[in-house]
């Protein structure tokens, strides 16, 4: 119960910081929300056993000293089933994966950091 609290507290506290900062910096294109961004990441994610949807509304980004590298963040929920409190209905944990994006020549690099 307390790594729920605290992702979701992460979550609240990262995500703001990052949606202001992008404010301030006024990309042309949010580079972190692009589908196929969050298609790559749904794919490493689910790789590494973590199913769950994501929130496409609960990306995070901020611009690297670089450029050329965004940091992002989203929001995943992933379905956990306790049948003596709750029965057959899924519920669901919030957690935040943070992943990087990297212009390179006419491509985007995508790089899991969680």
């Amino acid at each position: 119960m307390a790594r729920i609290a605290a992702a979701a507290l992460a979550a609240l506290l990262l995500l703001p910081g990052a949606v202001a900062a992008r404010a301030e910096v006024s990309p042309v294109e949010p580079v972190c929300a692009l589908p196929e961004v969050l298609q790559v990441v749904a794919y490493e994610l689910e790789a590494r056993g973590f199913h769950g949807q994501l929130d496409p509304h609960g990306v995070g980004e901020r611009s690297a000293p670089g450029a050329a590298t965004a940091l992002c963040s989203v929001k995943v929920l992933l379905p956990f089933y306790d049948t003596d409190r709750f029965g057959s209905a899924p519920q669901y944990r919030l957690m935040l994966h943070s992943y990087q994006v990297r212009h390179q020549a006419h491509s985007l690099v995508v790089k899991l950091l969680d």
